[in-house]
This record gives structure tokens, C-alpha cells and sequence, in this order.
């Protein structure tokens, strides 16, 4: 009884374990550069895409994060007929 007790309560430390670390790996990018913008210490070349990048990188693992099938929905927008139409004419047009 008391192995169950235990294993109940290291499956939440461990899942909170994982929740950390995933907003680590979501939010630290994401300070970093806002940080080192804020200071002035992006070239002007480089914080033009660098800090929108981080932004994305930040919602994107953040919505990974609250919804595991994230990446499936993305899948599945990406294959909608209307955008599949688009990217042909694009990729045809000169």
C-alpha cells in the first residue's frame, strides 16, 4: 500500500519535473533574447528576426506544451486543400 502511495506521488513529481522543464526549454530562449535586446546588445541585423523567431519558438512550445496534439492540428491545417492550392501557385509563379 504505502509502494502505491509512493509511486502515485513520483508520477507527479516526475510530471512536474517535465513541466518544468518544458517551460524551461520554452521561455529561457525567449528571455534571452528579449533581455539582450532590451540591453542593445542584438545588432539591429540580427534582432529584426532573432526576437519574432524567439516569440514563435516560445508560443509554439507553449501550445505543445497545454496540448499534446499540437503537432497533429499543425499537420492537419497545413494539409487543408485552400493552403495546398496556395503553395503550388507560389512555388509555380516566378
Amino acid at each position: 500500500m504505502l509502494k502505491n502511495a509512493y509511486a502515485k506521488l513520483g508520477f507527479v513529481f516526475d510530471r512536474q519535473g517535465n513541466m518544468i522543464q518544458s517551460l524551461a526549454i520554452a521561455l529561457l530562449p525567449l528571455v534571452a533574447i528579449s533581455a539582450l535586446d532590451a540591453l542593445g546588445r542584438l545588432p539591429s541585423q540580427f534582432s529584426t528576426y532573432i526576437v519574432p523567431i524567439a516569440w514563435i519558438w516560445g508560443i509554439a512550445n507553449l501550445l505543445s506544451m497545454l496540448d499534446p496534439r499540437f503537432a497533429e492540428k499543425l499537420t492537419a491545417l497545413k494539409d487543408l486543400p485552400g493552403l495546398s492550392m496556395l503553395t503550388s501557385k507560389s512555388a509555380a509563379s516566378p
